[in-house]
Parts: C-alpha cells; structure tokens; sequence
C-alpha cells in the first residue's frame, strides 16, 4: 500500500510517500514500512502584490471624491501563482482620521485567489486620499473713512471669507499713530485688519486710512452778565465784566480758554467781545453792547 502526504507548506517539500507491505514464511509474518520524498512538479504558490494605488491630496474638499477601485487596479499576482482569478472579498472599508485642516480617508480592500491545493491566499490593500487646509481666508478691501472728533467708528471689521470654511469670526484690527491732525486727537492713521482661520492660515492683510476730522466750534457757555444792555443811564454805573463770565466745552478738545476784550466809541457806546477757540481754530463767541442814553452830555 502507498499513502502520499503532503510535506509542508513550500513545493520544495514535495510528498511523503510511505510504502507498507507485508511477507508471511514458516517463521511467520513481516510487515515492511519504506518512506521516500517525492517532488511535486506541478505545485504552485499564489502571492498577491497590492498595486500601488494614487494618494492624491487636495485643497479643501474633493470633488467627487475617488471612485472605488476594480480588482485588476487593486492587486495582482507574481508570475507562478496558481491559476485563478483574484476576487474581492466583501466591500471595502473607509477609515476616517484627522479633522478640518487636515483629513485622511483609507479605503482597504480585501482580495483573494486559489493557493495551492485548496488553499486560499488573501492580501489587503489600502488606498488613501488627504484633504487640506493650508490657504488663508480672504478680506474684502475696505474703503477709507472719515469721522468727527471724538468718533472713531472702528467697530465695523470688513467681511471675511474662507474657500474650506474653517474661519470663524471676524477680523481684528490694529491702529497705527494718528499723525498729521490740528490737534492731538485728530490727524490720519493706517487701519490694519487681520484675519487667521482655525487652521492657523493668516489672510493678506488690508488696510484702511482713518481721518478724523474737528469742524465743530466750540460750545459757550455764558452768564446773565453778558446780556446787551441799552440807554443806561447817565449816572449809572457800567457792569464789570471778565473772561470768566463765559465758559467753553469742545468735543474733541474738552475745555478750551476764553478770551476777552472789550472797545468804546462815542457812537456806540461799550462793546464786549468772549471767544473761545479750539486746537483746530474753530472759534465761538458771544457779543455784548451797553450804549449810554443818547441826551448824556447834552446841556
């Protein structure tokens, strides 16, 4: 009787043949058992290669994103396998890892084809494609403004836009020196607004010149001393007066001086003059007039 046996796993391993067999003489019987090695001439090893599939990596967003893949573009087999064809095994997965800024999707398929005798090898292979965020967002350009003093509307930031919508927010600017101006709170200054999105992407910077301007006159403020008085009498006593019977206020200079002066002429008697200016030259003032009874120093 012989029994072939398979060896092991490699075709250099070849068979086992064991040869039994029995005698039987006056003496008795003899069983006789020969082992011997014998090549297998038809083997075959089936190894699998995965192909090496595109990794692609774009800017915000695929569209569409890479279609699944056929078995021959997936894997194929190094000359000496065994004969059949490569197979899918189930559908292929998809892990996803990362997050906004940057997101890697694997699609893994899993293969198969006929080994030797009955066997049946089995390979994975990945496919892999990166979506980024590597731009910045954008400012829209924003025109040069003018404000009254003390206005300094900086609360109005330009729209920003982000191609991966990854920002959220609004841009925040920073002031340069204001220069240039009549007074210390007016002049122009350079507006600077900046942007940078989750990912860390800074937007092109873009900037704004701001005047402000002081045209307002100054506010005064003054007392019932400063009414016009008119044919006061010719033993009456003419009212004092002084810079301080009027006060100023300015919006962007606070509290300004007051000037005085005063002049007379025969014809039109006491004249009172309160001024108040601001740093810019703006100028307010108020008039009073005292004329005398006109029949003093008549005989």
């Amino acid at each position: 009787t012989v029994t072939l046996t398979d060896a092991g796993d490699t075709c250099s391993s070849g068979y086992t043949a064991t040869l039994t067999d029995s005698a039987t003489d006056s003496g008795g019987s003899v069983d006789c058992t020969a082992i011997a090695t014998v090549p297998d001439i038809d083997c075959c090893v089936t190894t699998l290669t995965c192909t090496s599939l595109p990794s692609p990596t774009v800017e915000c967003a695929f569209d569409p994103e890479p279609g699944e893949k056929t078995v021959a573009e997936v894997a194929t087999k190094i000359e000496g396998s065994c004969s059949g064809d490569i197979e899918f095994v189930g559908d292929p997965t998809v892990q996803v890892e990362g997050d906004s800024c940057t997101t890697t999707k694997t699609r893994t398929y899993t293969v198969s084809a006929p080994g030797r005798g009955d066997t049946t090898v089995t390979e994975t292979c990945d496919e892999t494609w990166t979506v980024v965020d590597t731009t910045g967002p954008v400012i829209s350009n924003v025109g040069d403004a003018t404000f009254e003093c003390p206005v300094d509307d900086g609360t109005n930031p330009p729209p920003v836009t982000d191609a991966c919508g990854n920002f959220d927010g609004e841009a925040t600017s920073t002031d340069g020196t204001l220069i240039g101006g009549c007074s210390a709170n007016t002049g122009t200054k350079t507006r600077t607004w900046e942007a940078t999105d989750t990912c860390g992407n800074s937007a092109i910077p873009v900037t704004q010149q701001i005047t402000i301007q002081d045209t307002v006159a100054p506010v005064l403020t003054c007392s019932d001393s400063t009414n016009s008085l008119s044919n006061v009498g010719c033993d009456a006593m003419i009212p004092g007066a002084s810079a301080g019977d009027c006060t100023a206020t300015d919006a962007c200079d606070g509290d300004v001086s007051v000037d005085f002066c005063c002049t007379f002429d025969a014809t039109n008697g006491f004249t009172r003059t309160w001024t108040a200016s601001d740093a810019c030259g703006k100028e307010a003032s108020t008039v009073q007039t005292i004329t005398v009874d006109a029949t003093c120093g008549t005989a």
